[in-house]
């Protein structure tokens, strides 16, 4: 009967051990998973702001003459900035 009862205490104590060491594990993989929630939601968070501008005209039309150099037909833009800035704008005409 000992031998028995010992049998199954041993046993109990591995399926015990085995099944918390899987608990910590799905607990880790959770951590894990908040944690990219988080950081998607803070994407998501950004790219909502960013499509609410690109709905306003004025901000597109800035952002068309900052970045890609476009104007309206009567008007002349001048580009002011160090020469980092010209290549940047080099290669982008390039492309």
């Amino acid at each position: 009967m000992s031998l028995i009862g010992g049998f199954f205490i041993a046993s109990s104590f591995f399926v015990y051990s085995d099944r918390r060491n899987k608990l910590r594990e799905a607990e880790a993989h959770l951590a894990a998973l908040q944690q990219e929630k988080e950081e998607i939601m803070v994407q998501q968070e950004y790219y909502l702001s960013e499509i609410s501008k690109l709905k306003d005209p004025e901000y597109v039309a800035r952002l068309a003459r900052e970045k890609y150099f476009k104007s309206l037909p009567d008007e002349i833009l001048f580009r002011i900035g160090n020469k980092s800035d010209l290549e940047d704008s080099e290669q982008i005409d390039e492309n």
